[in-house]
């Protein structure tokens, strides 16, 4: 199946031969995933509890969020025109430093902020069904 706009990478496997990877993520599908990462963490059950504790000044930490994430997707852009290869932060935390151990470091603190992020997802929605249960 041709992905339109696919641009293939060539790299070198273990054996030395070389290997084709085509893009298959287009930058739409890429958007959205994103958004849903950054926003499926249920910050928007959080809303109202803000808004009731600071009134009508919540929107300014949606304008400060929205800014550092812009900051953070054009410092990924970028980057990923520089190196386009696979392995996001750690790859440019390599290429940067050059440094295995900080690195390392990077690569396990995007994994457990992954994992910490979807026990969020799950603790909330325990507390959740056992709310609308009637348990306190």
């Amino acid at each position: 199946m041709e992905t339109p706009g696919a641009q293939p990478t060539i790299t070198p496997n273990a054996a030395g031969q070389q290997e084709e990877l085509e893009r298959a993520i287009t930058a739409p599908l890429l958007f959205f995933y994103v958004l849903g990462d950054v926003l499926g963490s249920g910050i928007y059950a959080l809303i109202g509890v803000m808004a009731a504790s600071v009134g009508g000044a919540f929107w300014t930490s949606f304008v400060v969020g929205v800014s550092a994430a812009m900051l953070t997707g054009f410092a990924y852009a970028e980057l990923i025109t520089k190196y386009p290869h696979a392995a996001g932060a750690a790859l440019y935390v390599s290429r940067a430093f050059g440094n295995r151990f900080l690195t390392f470091l990077i690569t396990f603190c995007t994994v457990a902020a992954s994992l910490a992020a979807t026990g969020a997802r799950r603790w909330r929605s325990a507390g959740t069904s056992w709310s609308l249960r009637g348990a306190s």
